[in-house]
């Protein structure tokens, strides 16, 4: 509150010295207010409390909604982003608006946390009874409030989620065909 009080109420004149550090802890107060957001999310979710829509995705579609943000996410950190999506991908069940909140915290993660000059290979394909989407980054696992909220996300779709250094892998279960006998 204070810090909003300053910033919303100016006092007279700021150095620019102080004008930075007032923008840098704005920066930090909406990056804590973003973790609080998200923490609540996942205890709405390790209750049961969260509800999830039930729709049938095309996850090529979620992937071409994030393609514009995940590539200028690479081009602000020198990351090249490869995506290879296989042809007439089976669609999955879930909630449209979570499933790509949660892959857009993973892979925008990914990006981030890749040196400058490397690469993020994203690979989407069906796998079985599954969809398959690996994320090659070569940067090792995140520990932080946004990969545990899409980490429990996935999770709730029914998603086997498994990190490594260097990679995460999801596998999305393909939606059933409903008979209408």
């Amino acid at each position: 509150l204070p810090l909003h009080i300053l910033l919303e109420n100016r006092f007279g004149d700021l150095n620019e010295n102080q004008e930075e550090m007032l923008e840098t802890a704005r920066t930090a107060a909406e990056h804590a207010n973003d973790d609080v957001r998200r923490l609540a999310e996942i205890g709405e979710l390790d209750r049961g409390a969260l509800t999830l829509r039930s729709d049938r995705i095309h996850i090529a579609d979620v992937m071409q909604s994030l393609r514009p943000t995940v590539d200028s996410e690479g081009a602000r950190v020198g990351v090249r982003v490869e995506v290879e999506v296989a042809p007439a991908l089976p669609p999955v069940t879930g909630d449209r608006g979570r499933l790509q909140e949660a892959l857009a915290l993973v892979l925008a993660d990914s990006v981030r946390r890749t040196p400058s000059g490397g690469r993020v290979r994203i690979a989407i394909e069906a796998k079985g009874a599954g969809l398959s989407i690996v994320v090659e980054h070569g940067a090792p696992p995140a520990l932080d409030v946004a990969s545990a909220l899409a980490q429990r996300l996935l999770e709730a779709h029914g998603a086997a989620v498994e990190r490594s250094a260097g990679r995460i892998s999801v596998i999305l279960p393909i939606a059933r065909v409903v008979s209408t006998d």
